[in-house]
């Protein structure tokens, strides 16, 4: 493992004197996308942007924004950062559901599936553990996946406009900090929704000042949705790796074409609803 040591000052600022807006803190559906803006004088690929706690969400870096996307009801602390600032802001999700006729969507809000061409894509660091010069405990600290394995328990997602899968990721290997999260991509490659990748890049584990104290393995939800009936491919990359298979869809039927047992493998390959 490679270890990069970076010196610099950081400062950490939450809410109201903020350079992070969000469209909006309060009121918001399960399922709504907010978007946060993060108003940092460096270049867009140096942002970082992460969701405590991070079950249930779903973020999409779009450069100096984000679009995120919260699963269940509750109080979520949203933090971007660009190694030199850091910023934090609270949101309050309530326990309606979000449905894109709701009157507040507008055309690129209305769909929990991102086409590629409105993704950022980060390029993932994945062998390399960034330790900053930390005198306050604010830092971030990005934590290295080598030697991880993740396992993939699929469940079936259904609604309105579509079905599919909801993925639930788990990695084997503990982590410090229970709030640490795992700093991941998800890209659909086409509007029909029939080419999907993800890439799982590093661990994310909060300055001392922020971490909760314990270890713990990673885990956090994504959905694969919507998923047309028939062939739908499926990339991951981890640890420098690229995994491919098959979701067929048949009716309320799935099977996972998988022919990997280690590294990222899948609890379960048929599903039924």
């Amino acid at each position: 493992m490679v270890m990069a040591f970076i010196s610099c000052e950081q400062n950490s600022i939450m809410n109201a004197s903020a350079p992070l807006e969000a469209s909006k803190t309060t009121a918001i559906k399960k399922g709504e996308p907010i978007l946060f803006t993060f108003k940092s004088s460096l270049s867009a690929d140096k942002i970082e942007w992460n969701v405590s706690p991070s079950q249930n969400v779903r973020i999409t870096p779009e450069g100096k924004k984000a679009r995120i996307l919260f699963g269940a009801a509750g109080h979520y602390t949203i933090t971007a950062t660009d190694h030199i600032t850091t910023a934090r802001t609270a949101v309050t999700v309530d326990s309606t559901t979000y449905f894109p006729t709701d009157s507040i969507a507008t055309a690129d809000t209305t769909t929990i599936v991102i086409p590629r061409d409105t993704v950022k894509v980060i390029v993932p660091v994945d062998t390399i553990t960034y330790t900053p010069v930390d005198t306050v405990g604010t830092h971030d600290i990005m934590v290295a996946l080598t030697g991880d394995e993740f396992t993939f328990i699929p469940s079936i997602v259904d609604s309105i406009s579509g079905s599919g899968l909801r993925i639930n990721l788990v990695s084997t290997k503990n982590y410090q900090c229970l709030n640490s999260r795992l700093y991941f991509n998800y890209e659909v490659y086409n509007l029909t929704g029939k080419e999907f990748r993800m890439s799982l890049n590093r661990v994310v584990q909060p300055g001392s000042k922020f971490c909760q104290e314990g270890e713990k393995q990673l885990s956090v939800f994504t959905n694969i949705y919507p998923l047309s009936d028939g062939s739908n491919k499926l990339e991951v990359t981890f640890n420098g790796i690229t995994y491919k298979g098959t979701i067929i869809k048949t009716g309320n039927s799935y099977n996972i074409v998988w022919p990997y047992t280690n590294g990222i493998k899948f609890s379960k390959l048929t599903l039924t609803k």
